[in-house]
């Protein structure tokens, strides 16, 4: 192989990462790695079960793999070194993710975060194996400069329709939904150990909501196979709990009976909402989940009874 080769192996390759960078970029696609906000991300939709994760995750990663290979190939330059390249674009900033939380021995993170890339590069070297499969569906280079016009069309379109479904959408809604996913008998739990410790049981129920949204109960089974001593754990995702019920204790005991009653109005204004999501900050450092646990407290306040069914029976 020579220099030419590695050099034109290697542009296909950069092209073809960047690309992917940039798809998941525009959809601002961060979670599990990271927390979520609610303005503009595909997270919240993508989240809520396995089947939608693993096709948003691994899908993209698999054409555009199959498609370097492809493209590669065609201009006489080694398939393996462009898809290998695409991959190192396209992962490098999740490894130095991984590097750093190794020095800093968060050892859950670590294997969350290696099994990810792990999968993806599986998905990588599948989708270079069956390359000859999609051949008829990727361009041949002469074809190439106007099919990626097309794709600039398409990326305005999709940021565009990405904005009418996402931007505008409700947040109200994505909590709500998260309420309905709690299960009944953990949330009757959280009311009654809120009320026999003197504290009140919205602030738990948000806070579990927030936790809900960003780890939602298939992601709570799979981090199980981490060891209990790198993670956080139970639906209120507190070190040391065995599960949900042991959550709840663990979060009112460290948590919300130490911040005793919340601040009720300032002025004449409501402010618990606030209240809350300042205190949040000390439960969990990310600002999106404290803003998450205010909305879902406002969204308790303006509609009782979405949690109705956590306190008549509890």
């Amino acid at each position: 192989m020579t220099i030419g080769d590695i050099s034109g192996a290697g542009s296909v390759g950069v092209v073809c990462g960047l690309v992917l960078n940039v798809f998941y970029l525009a959809v601002r696609h961060a979670w599990p790695e990271n927390y979520f906000g609610l303005g503009g991300s595909v997270d919240p939709i993508v989240s809520r079960n396995i089947s939608r994760y693993v096709t948003f995750r691994f899908v993209p990663p698999f054409i555009i793999a199959a498609a370097t290979g492809l493209t590669s190939e065609r201009l006489g330059y080694s398939a393996v070194l462009a898809v290998l390249v695409a991959l190192f674009v396209h992962l490098v900033r999740p490894l130095r993710d991984i590097v750093a939380r190794v020095s800093r021995r968060q050892w859950g993170s670590v294997v969350g975060r290696t099994v990810i890339v792990s999968a993806v590069c599986i998905t990588s070297v599948l989708a270079l194996v069956l390359r000859d499969s999609f051949a008829s569906m990727v361009p041949r280079p002469s074809e190439l400069v106007a099919n990626l016009w097309a794709g600039v069309l398409a990326a305005i379109g999709a940021v565009y329709l990405q904005g009418i479904a996402l931007v505008k959408r409700d947040p109200g809604l994505i909590v709500r939904k998260s309420f309905e996913e709690i299960d009944e008998d953990v949330g009757r739990y959280a009311v009654s150990a809120s009320v026999t410790r003197g504290v009140d049981p919205r602030i738990c129920l948000a806070l579990m909501a927030a936790e809900n949204t960003q780890r939602p109960k298939w992601v709570r089974r799979l981090e199980e196979f981490v060891p209990a001593k790198w993670r956080t754990s139970g639906i209120m995702q507190q070190m040391g709990a065995r599960t949900d019920r042991e959550s709840v204790d663990l979060a009112l005991d460290r948590y919300i009976v130490p911040w005793g009653a919340p601040e009720l109005d300032y002025n004449g204004k409501d402010i618990v909402g606030y209240w809350l999501e300042m205190k949040a900050l000390e439960y969990n450092a990310d600002a999106d989940f404290a803003a998450l646990s205010r909305i879902a407290l406002e969204a308790i306040n303006e509609a009782p009874s979405i949690v109705q069914r956590f306190i008549c029976n509890a």
